[in-house]
């Protein structure tokens, strides 16, 4: 009698999905950006612009359009009137903020921000003296409330009465304040409200700085071409890699990407779900980054997982899919033995032991079984 080692299949199936990672995806699968909105006047009609103003010390300002000497034509003439302050260690100051009300944009309506680009033409109409300026910064109100750019993020002309065009690109929700002194930013989302976009300017003057303290201070300036251009977010997008795959063993892993135009999403909920089943839900940090991890039972059928993440990016949802079928691991001869690979990436026989009859000269030899452990007949039947 010799004895052959014949191994039935077995195998537990333990599904390792420890990286769902939100990483920035390459630039060729980024969405696609929706069209730029470019909010510009170039004439200045009185009718499509306000005025908030706020002086101190008895200044005061006017505006109005002039219908030439702009660079070229129409532009708008502003003017800032800081009389002598009560004393010398007084401080005359007029802010005004400059809205244009012709037309906005609507994030909720019409897609997130993902950056504005500010840029006007300024000139100084007379140099009250010889390092005379004038300060100009981006300007916006939402939701009632007014923010300008940043102390980083201004244009300034001094010491020259021709006109010179300025940029400030790239602006962000981070690089505006309040103009009321809180802490608050504008919301770029797709949950912010109505923006109307415009320009602010401020002067003053501390006793006899920068001209004597008994002469009026007038800066007279103007503004043309102003243009603000919005550059909305591309549309959330969610992938899962790779999309299909077939699997033997549980150290594998698939990665789900959520971005906003290429830039990874924070603080974004995402939930999971396998064949329909919920996995619950993770939160991306960050990084843009989440990951979970969950286990098939060894009793439940191979076949095909369809896996599939979704959220809602503001008001707008999202879901991505993927498929991961499951086989057998084909058996493996060693040294006469056939194994197959077990879930924690190590080999072990699994099966039992049968005798047969057979004339071999060495019966406590195991010799090599066919390709397949159930090859039937067996050697020796």
């Amino acid at each position: 009698m010799k004895a052959y080692n014949v191994f039935l299949f077995s195998l537990i199936i333990v599904i390792g999905l420890d990286a769902l990672n939100l990483k920035t995806p390459s630039k060729t699968t980024a969405p696609i950006r929706a069209a730029s909105v470019t909010l510009t006047d170039t004439t200045f009609n009185p009718a499509d612009w306000s005025v908030i103003e706020v002086s101190e010390g008895g200044a005061t300002q006017t505006n109005r359009q002039e219908p030439a000497g702009g660079n070229p034509g129409a532009f708008r003439l502003m003017e800032h009137h800081l009389p002598p302050p009560p004393s010398a260690v007084d401080v005359g100051r007029v802010q005004v903020l400059h809205l244009y009300e012709a037309a906005g944009y609507d994030p909720s309506a019409q897609g997130a921000i993902e950056h504005i680009d500010y840029a006007e033409d300024t000139a100084l109409l007379g140099l009250p003296w010889n390092q005379a300026g004038i300060a100009s910064f981006a300007a916006l109100v939402q939701g009632g409330r007014a923010y300008r750019s940043s102390n980083a993020q201004f244009l300034l002309v001094s010491g020259t009465t021709a006109w010179a065009g300025g940029s400030l690109p790239g602006l962000t929700a981070s690089d505006f304040v309040a103009l009321d002194g809180s802490a608050a930013r504008p919301d770029f989302s797709l949950t912010g409200g109505a923006i109307t976009f415009g320009y602010w300017r401020t002067s003053s003057r501390v006793g006899d700085t920068p001209v004597p303290y008994n002469q009026d201070l007038l800066i007279r300036h103007g503004i043309d071409n102003f243009a603000v251009t919005v550059h909305p977010r591309g549309a959330v997008a969610c992938s899962i890699e790779p999309p299909t795959a077939t699997k033997t063993r549980a150290d594998r892993e698939h990665t789900v990407t959520v971005t906003a135009d290429g830039v990874p999403v924070a603080a974004q909920e995402v939930a999971f779900y396998v064949s329909g089943q919920s996995l619950g839900e993770g939160t991306t940090d960050t990084n843009g980054q989440v990951s979970f991890t969950y286990t098939k039972s060894a009793t439940a059928p191979l076949g095909t997982d369809n896996l599939s993440a979704q959220g809602i990016y503001g008001t707008e949802n999202f879901s991505c899919t993927a498929q991961v079928t499951w086989v057998n691991a084909p058996p493996v001869a060693r040294d006469g033995v056939f194994v197959v690979m077990t879930s924690d990436s190590t080999s072990r026989p699994l099966g039992h032991t049968l005798d047969v009859s057979t004339n071999d000269s060495d019966p406590d030899e195991l010799d090599t079984l066919p390709s397949s452990p159930l090859h039937n007949p067996l050697p020796g039947r």
